[in-house]
């Protein structure tokens, strides 16, 4: 598969999967805002989310979105997802590229299809998530050092490609965008004995290209907001992060139950790949295997070592780890044993589509479905049910009158058939229960004035800053909530149903329910109203 043929699949099957449906919370409506409110302010150098400066991640991505939401003229989800989809798209692209020069062509379409379908990968390709842009520029930062590895053009251009896409990398989310690729590099160049291409002054001249690209936004954006910005942007969200993570602490081995079960359904041809290394057998040369083991294992270990673990920041690993799947399952003479890896991965690839497909199709009658009153769930359960089934019962008939491979490729197909049939018809209905756009619109249609002050309690209020255009603004005191109450410009408030529940009695006597929603599962969202009254106005009915 040709590069150009694999990002033209990526934009095919994604696009369609990112329209259908609204922001999602946690992360989507929080990055989706930073970019709006940039493009709103027109202040592009210094993130804000919230009223508040942003000093978490890096300008780059929220750059992207406000460029898409201006280029496509709408303040929508698919608008600001649209970036990410493309990244994305991009990445298959590279993947085709790198599985070529490793394995040959034969490999390119299996590591394109097997990387769009790898569990986490297909479902954050299609969100408002920095992981997958930095994926992107990562994987661009190892071509080039595959290419300097391999001799391949010139040494400068080969530097600014890996230096450069380290660079944009950083400015996406951070130190791990240079962790990622130069670990790569170093490990794969000292286990093949290649350190010295890396030291050849042209592809050291992309040093200076790094720098400038990041300091280029780091230096004058620290200057803008000030010290604190520069601490926290600097120290607590990179280097703290490292030293000691204050979120998200995990166990060392978190990542390996992980790994296999968020690559599924190729995590058993990845094990299989990794076995074959270990006994000198994987189907490549042994360049190959010690490049996609230099891509894997030692940021793996790294980042085991790191307190703060997300299953997102195994991300960039991702298509390295496709690639070693697609090399193992293109075995040109397996063992029996192999052979026996193989088949049971086929088979139970094709087992668990018909075992889903048949769970889609009676979810729709199941008592705790019905009792979401989810509204068409029919068709969409219908259409992906009957793929799912469909597809599983074809990967086994193939299965049984050909080798496993070309199994594996039906299988990986009905899946990419099955992204945008998703995206399109069953991920809507379940939009149902998760968007916070209908509150967001009544808050819009019931704000006296343009961006009206919105105080919440207990709810994030990313999202619906991002569907109504109103300074909502979060409180974490209840005290403070009710004070925000007093104020005369405050005629609408939003409140979480429990936190509601224990200050309705300290409510003034005008405030009520406009409206209540669960957002997000069993979480109830109220919308308060106060009946503030006009100047000279006299109070009804008191």
């Amino acid at each position: 598969m040709k590069p150009r043929t694999a990002f033209l699949l990526g934009i095919v099957l994604l696009i369609p999967a990112i329209l259908e449906r609204d922001l999602w919370a946690p992360d989507e409506p929080r990055h989706a805002e930073v970019g709006r409110t940039m493009l709103v302010s027109g202040d592009y150098l210094v993130p804000h989310l919230n009223g508040e400066v942003y000093p978490d991640k890096p300008a780059l991505p929220f750059w992207l979105v406000a460029g898409s939401l201006a280029a496509t003229g709408s303040t929508s989800e698919w608008a600001a997802r649209l970036p990410f989809a493309l990244a994305a798209a991009a990445t298959l692209a590279l993947v085709a590229r790198i599985s070529t020069l490793l394995g040959g062509s034969s490999a390119a379409l299996m590591s394109v299809l097997f990387l769009l379908t790898a569990g986490r990968y297909t479902w954050l390709a299609q969100r408002v998530n920095l992981d997958v842009l930095l994926t992107f520029f990562t994987t661009l930062s190892i071509l080039g050092w595959l290419r300097q590895q391999r001799g391949m053009g010139r040494d400068l251009g080969n530097g600014a490609l890996f230096f450069g896409g380290a660079a944009l990398a950083v400015l996406t989310k951070g130190p791990l965008g240079l962790l990622v690729p130069l670990l790569t590099a170093l490990c794969h160049g000292a286990s093949t004995h290649t350190l010295a291409r890396m030291r050849r002054p042209g592809f050291l001249a992309g040093i200076p290209l790094f720098l400038v690209l990041v300091a280029a936004w780091v230096v004058p954006a620290c200057i803008a907001a000030g010290p604190e910005y520069t601490r926290e942007l600097l120290f607590h969200q990179s280097a703290g992060r490292v030293s000691g993570s204050w979120s998200h602490r995990q166990p060392f081995y978190y990542y390996v139950p992980k790994v296999v079960l968020e690559f599924l359904p190729w995590s058993p041809l990845l094990i299989l790949g990794l076995v074959q290394m270990a006994r000198r057998r994987f189907p490549a040369p042994q360049d190959a295997a010690r490049f996609l083991l230099a891509w894997f294992v030692p940021v793996l270990l790294v980042l085991s070592c790191i307190s703060g673990k997300r299953g997102n920041y195994l991300l960039p690993l991702y298509p390295g780890m496709a690639i070693l799947a697609a090399l193992a399952a293109a075995t040109p003479a397996p063992s029996r044993g192999e052979r026996r890896a193989l088949f049971g991965s086929a088979s139970g690839l094709a087992a668990l589509l018909v075992l889903l497909g048949a769970g889609i199709l009676i979810a729709p009658f199941l008592p705790p479905v019905k009792a979401m009153g989810l509204v068409g769930m029919w068709p969409g359960a219908l259409s992906a049910g009957l793929l799912l089934v469909i597809g599983g019962a074809l990967g086994a008939l193939v299965l049984r009158r050909g080798p496993p491979r070309r199994a594996l490729a039906m299988l990986a197909i009905t899946l990419c058939v099955f992204i945008p049939v998703a995206g399109q018809l069953v991920l809507p209905v379940v939009d149902q229960r998760k968007s916070e756009q209908p509150l967001a619109l009544i808050l819009q249609q019931e704000a006296r004035t343009p961006g009206q002050y919105v105080p919440f309690l207990d709810v994030r209020p990313e999202g619906y800053r991002f569907y109504s255009g109103l300074d909502c603004r979060e409180i974490a005191e209840e005290s403070d909530f009710l004070l925000a109450l007093d104020r005369p410009d405050v005629t609408l408030a939003v409140a979480e149903g429990e936190a509601y529940e224990e200050i309705a009695p300290r409510l003034p006597p005008d405030v009520e329910v406009l409206a209540e929603r669960a957002v997000g599962g069993e979480d109830k969202v109220v919308v308060l109203r106060q009946n503030v009254l006009e100047p000279g106005a006299a109070p009804a009915g008191r």
